[in-house]
């Protein structure tokens, strides 16, 4: 007979109700999305992406995630995976980067310039006022820094989401989920990528979290209300992400390895993780931006009964197993 454990948690949350997950796909020839005037003072450029095809130090063209770009070359953002050629010692690394009222480039890259196709990652460019610049992947800092802490410029000129800013060359071959500009720096040590989908909070700017599903409209979720315009890219869905110990995020059927149910719910929650055959060793229940709510004790339990009618909004579910790897998975609460 399988143990039942009902655990009430008592938590008030202000966070707003969640939608499903969905994606952007970019065809790496001619899609984009049309941001406009909507980077500026930013100190942070967040998103997850996949691949359609793997990129390595032989990259021919430059894949551009985030761009502006300006005649006169100052004013610039960029967020990309440079081509061989480009920048010859940052040949398939991805490259945060910005200028002022200059055209010098302040950028830091990537430690890996090999990346694989078909599996999602987490980038943050960070500006620190203190700090200066860095870039996480999968939430891990990299080598590369710079001490310029200055946020981006104010421009004129719009940004473009998968292609060289107003330009019409080096296109994103790929899906982009969760897009989000901050006016603060977010990050400055190690962390857990936050699974979609994000929300909005005083330091938004901007947030795509792409889950419109149809339309030419990519809806900005910030209180900025900077829609951007869809030119060419697709619509998709099923986006899971799953953490464990290594900081290994890949996308994943959510029943494989536990049932949650109703989700979104009201009043109770339930979780069957008899799949995992006894392996689970305790239940974290924290904010979607990581903030910890409770720890609980589920060794040698399959299932779990959460009362949530407190909640509201939507929250991040760990499954820790006994091999010391992460399980996360979302729950929303109406």
């Amino acid at each position: 007979m399988r143990n039942v454990l009902i655990i009430f948690v008592l938590f008030f949350s202000l966070f707003g109700t969640s939608q499903t997950s969905g994606t952007l796909a970019f065809d790496g020839v001619n899609d984009y999305v049309d941001i406009g005037q909507s980077a500026d003072n930013i100190r942070t450029i967040e998103l997850w992406f996949k691949l359609n095809n793997s990129i390595d130090a032989d990259l021919s063209v430059t894949q551009s995630m985030i761009v502006r770009n300006t005649p006169s070359e100052y004013e610039e953002i960029f967020l990309a995976f440079y081509q061989d050629g480009f920048m010859p010692d940052l040949t398939g690394r991805l490259v945060f980067g910005y200028n002022l009222q200059s055209s010098f480039d302040y950028e830091v890259a990537s430690n890996s310039s090999s990346w694989d196709a078909d599996r999602w990652y987490h980038v943050a460019g960070v500006i620190h006022p203190i700090d200066g610049m860095a870039i996480f992947i999968d939430g891990i800092k990299q080598d590369d820094t710079d001490e310029i802490t200055n946020p981006t410029e104010i421009s004129s000129y719009p940004t473009s989401v998968g292609r060289w800013g107003d330009f019409d060359i080096r296109y994103f071959d790929g899906e982009i989920e969760d897009l989000r500009f901050s006016t603060y720096a977010r990050y400055t040590v190690n962390f857990d990528p936050p699974c979609p989908p994000l929300i909005t909070d005083e330091e938004t700017q901007l947030l795509f979290n792409f889950e419109e599903g149809t339309g030419a409209v990519a809806v900005d979720s910030s209180a900025i209300d900077n829609d951007g315009d869809i030119n060419g890219a697709s619509w998709s869905s099923g986006f899971i992400c799953r953490i464990d110990d290594t900081n290994e995020i890949e996308e994943t059927d959510l029943m494989e390895d536990a049932t949650i149910y109703p989700n979104p719910a009201s009043d109770d929650l339930n979780l069957d993780f008899s799949k995992l055959k006894n392996k689970a060793s305790s239940i974290q229940i924290s904010s979607i931006d990581g903030q910890l709510i409770n720890t609980y004790n589920v060794l040698g339990l399959e299932n779990l009964r959460l009362n949530v009618a407190e909640l509201n909004g939507f929250y991040l579910l760990r499954i820790k197993l006994e091999n010391g790897a992460w399980l996360d998975y979302k729950f929303v609460v109406k």
